[in-house]
């Protein structure tokens, strides 16, 4: 049952912020004191965890609050070594609403299961008002058992640098993104009766100052009795689940929605980390491809992800494709392809719809997409332009990325893998990766051109200077610069004859520094033109935006381009 504690010691109350607190009875009554708990917290708190711990919360009804000799900081035991740490239990969750890549690499493991879950605060307030009961878990019984001598609270953690500050710190106490220098000796039994102070009282609410970013708000359970259970666990109703945004981890594997399609009617809020597949590190062992899943030599734990599973033996019971519904720019997953449907991949000018039918063992894209046979993995954007554009390809058969554009001019690349499988499975890997930068546009030629010409006239209306004309790359004998002079700034256009039918251009704009004899741009701009025909080009922009430098030296003008270092290999002279 809730209990809002106060030690029965002593009635101090905290009547101003963290910062004026100045005596340590009253500051675990601050900590402690469920009615400042949510001071200076934001609108949400969010915790980390394995996604198979909260498929288990879905099935039973009942939230685990694990034995903090189990987790990460065992300092903060050996602080308190004199409290008793086998009665007390932690739920921790962070006061802030923005993911941490700090605390999804500590608890968030493995990275493959990898979850967050987000609680509004009024919610979190109202459902740890209301806990009237703690249990524990009877294996042999396989059911959960009220425990008779046992409080919960919610109690606030503040970080201190008193026992690892050098000679010259100060000491100080941080919580809530407040700072207390009036408290000190917070470890420290005086003995002294008028003091009435013990520092096991803190025991649960003091950490280190090193753990400061995880800016902590814990339920804690304190249970007393004979029985001394390895975690415990309090009821959480649905009105708290349906309240949660689940977020899957920048490496979890495969579709979050699928994962928890048995609790669809609970988990109404799904979504994906900003990070999803944009960490290049995979510091954890137990994360592994399909591949090495597949691969029966492997000394690696088989993990019981049973979308993984589905994928290697097959199972129909994996999603349809056209069921599918995906919010990240980039991932993995499992689909299940049957005779015709729709695919649907990214939301808002990033929603890509994608009708298909099934032929055989092949499955055909009702929709013009891009094929190139030598590439036979997911493309970098650079490459986009060398993909050639075709109605209703065939991908199932190739094992090659697709490319394709929506109405946005938004691109996409499609990996489908069937290999594993039979020839007539229903069952493909699909690697997917939206380009936020790129884009690919199909047009008419003449109205390209003319656009162009438009766009030179409008910035040529100032006088030539040594800058204004065209100037040729020494090196490549490939590319040419032009420079216009216009609105009291210079529009440059670079041109590198790739072939006969390919261009590639970067065009920017600038004030040029005449005391330095340089031009810094932020908006560089890359496009590949190709010629599709007599009569379309297509335009595939590779980034906008880009950082890029001009600067004179020795009469030879210079181009550095921060975004591909292409122009680092030229030295232009003027024609």
């Amino acid at each position: 049952m809730f209990k809002e504690s106060d030690n029965g010691k002593n009635t101090n109350r905290v009547t101003g912020s963290f910062s004026e607190i100045n005596n340590r009875q009253a500051l675990r009554n601050y900590l402690f004191g469920y009615s400042k708990m949510l001071q200076h917290v934001g609108n949400f708190l969010i915790t980390y965890k394995r996604i198979d711990t909260l498929i288990r919360s879905l099935q039973t009804g009942k939230w685990r609050i694990g034995n903090p000799r189990d987790m990460n900081d065992k300092k903060e035991l050996a602080d308190f070594h004199r409290a008793d740490w086998s009665r007390i239990y932690f739920s921790c969750f962070v006061a802030d609403s923005d993911e941490s890549i700090a605390m999804w690499s500590l608890y968030a493991r493995p990275w493959a299961d990898g979850i967050s879950i987000k609680i509004p605060r009024r919610v979190f307030s109202e459902w740890t008002k209301n806990i009237q009961a703690v249990y524990e878990y009877d294996k042999n019984k396989n059911e959960y058992i009220e425990l008779s001598e046992a409080d919960v609270c919610v109690v606030r953690v503040a970080y201190t640098n008193e026992l690892t500050r050098n000679s010259k710190e100060q000491i100080k106490l941080v919580c809530g993104g407040q700072e207390n220098h009036y408290i000190d000796n917070i470890f420290i039994d005086t003995h002294d009766p008028e003091d009435n102070y013990d520092p096991i009282i803190l025991a649960g609410a003091i950490k280190d100052i090193a753990w400061a970013y995880e800016n902590e708000i814990r339920i804690r359970a304190d249970v007393a009795g004979t029985r001394v259970p390895d975690a415990v666990y309090v009821d959480i109703p649905d009105y708290v689940i349906k309240s949660m945004e689940i977020t899957a981890g920048p490496m979890f594997f495969g579709n979050l929605e699928y994962r928890l399609k048995e609790f669809q009617s609970l988990c109404l809020n799904l979504n994906y980390s900003h990070f999803h597949n944009n960490l290049q590190h995979m510091p954890c062992y137990e994360y592994m491809s399909i591949n090495e899943m597949i691969d029966n030599t492997s000394e690696k734990p088989k993990d019981p992800c049973p979308e993984k599973q589905a994928l290697l033996s097959g199972s129909e019971t994996v999603p349809s494709a056209d069921q599918i519904s995906l919010l990240s720019f980039s991932g993995m997953g499992v689909f299940c392809f049957h005779n015709t449907g729709e695919l649907y991949i990214g939301t808002d000018e990033y929603r890509f719809t994608i009708p298909w039918h099934r032929k055989g063992a092949e499955i055909i894209l009702d929709h013009q997409a891009g094929t190139n046979p030598y590439f036979t993995t997911i493309p970098p954007a650079h490459s986009l332009s060398s993909f050639t554009f075709c109605s209703t390809p065939s991908i199932s058969a190739l094992n090659r990325p697709v490319i394709i554009v929506n109405k946005n001019k938004k691109v996409i690349a499609l990996n489908i893998h069937s290999s594993g499988f039979t020839s007539d499975s229903n069952v493909f890997e699909m690697e997917y990766e939206i380009y936020t930068e790129a884009k690919i546009d199909f047009q008419n030629a003449d109205n390209y051109y003319r656009e162009i010409e438009k766009r030179r006239k409008e910035f040529a209306s100032d006088s030539v200077d040594q800058l204004c004309g065209t100037w040729g790359d020494m090196n490549s004998k490939r590319c040419h610069m032009s420079i216009l002079r216009g609105k009291g700034k210079y529009y440059v256009e670079i041109h590198w004859a790739s072939c006969a039918w390919m261009d590639s251009l970067w065009t920017m704009s600038g004030v040029w520094d005449i005391e330095r004899q340089e031009m810094n741009c932020a908006n560089e701009k890359r496009v590949v033109v190709e010629s599709v025909d007599q009569d379309k080009v297509k335009i595939t922009t590779e980034y906008e935006n880009g950082d890029s430098r001009l600067f004179m030296k020795d009469d030879y003008l210079f181009w550095e381009d921060a975004t591909k270092s292409v122009g680092m290999q030229c030295k232009f002279i003027r024609y």
